[in-house]
């Protein structure tokens, strides 16, 4: 995943890529971001585009998904938020056959316990009946280095753990999980603000 963001007072844009994938099958997701903070409030929009690779015989399949996000500082230290992902419910034509794109509609808590030390908690449901729940601890153990350690649930627990670099405007991100059936999977992340 890389991402890349520029802030100003009046508006926060972000550009965003992620692919998941080998040769046969590859998924890739590319996105722009507006985001706009109105005291306590804050909301954001982002445009995305889907493209599935399903080998030679089927190529590229691709639709546009957007999605959109809103917070509320409930108190300094407590942050309320809603996301909805494809609220539309896009679909992908596969072999003429429509490929349902999941819609997800997520709420979520942080709370600050202390300055470096957060706490958050989200719950995820799926228009296909399926749902998550999932929390995590973030400490900045150090200036530039924090430490990430959580665990969700979605019909099995998955312990989660990573570890996030900073340097100025750069903030390298290395997280792992430990799936009872898939075993260990790892994501990266790189993301600059402008």
């Amino acid at each position: 995943m890389l991402q890349v963001g520029y802030s100003n007072e009046y508006v926060n844009v972000g550009v965003g890529y992620s692919f998941f994938g080998y040769a046969k099958y590859q998924e890739m997701m590319a996105g722009v971001a507006l985001a706009r903070s109105f005291g306590r409030f804050s909301i954001g929009l982002q445009a995305n585009y889907l493209t599935l690779y399903c080998g030679d015989e089927l190529g590229y399949k691709g639709t546009l998904i957007p999605q959109v996000g809103v917070t509320v500082d409930i108190l300094p230290i407590l942050t309320i938020g809603a996301h909805c992902f494809n609220p539309f419910i896009q679909t992908l034509e596969v072999e003429d056959m429509p490929r349902k794109v999941p819609a997800i509609y997520s709420i979520g808590l942080d709370y600050l316990w202390q300055e470096v030390l957060h706490w958050s908690v989200q719950a995820d449901y799926d228009v296909n009946n399926t749902y998550r729940i999932a929390t995590g601890l973030e400490w900045q153990a150090i200036e530039r280095l924090i430490v990430k350690v959580g665990v969700y649930y979605q019909q099995q627990f998955v312990g989660c753990m990573g570890v996030a670099v900073t340097w100025d405007k750069l903030r390298l991100d290395a997280n792992f999980e430990l799936h009872p059936l898939l075993g260990v999977t790892c994501q990266g992340r790189i993301g600059v603000k402008i």
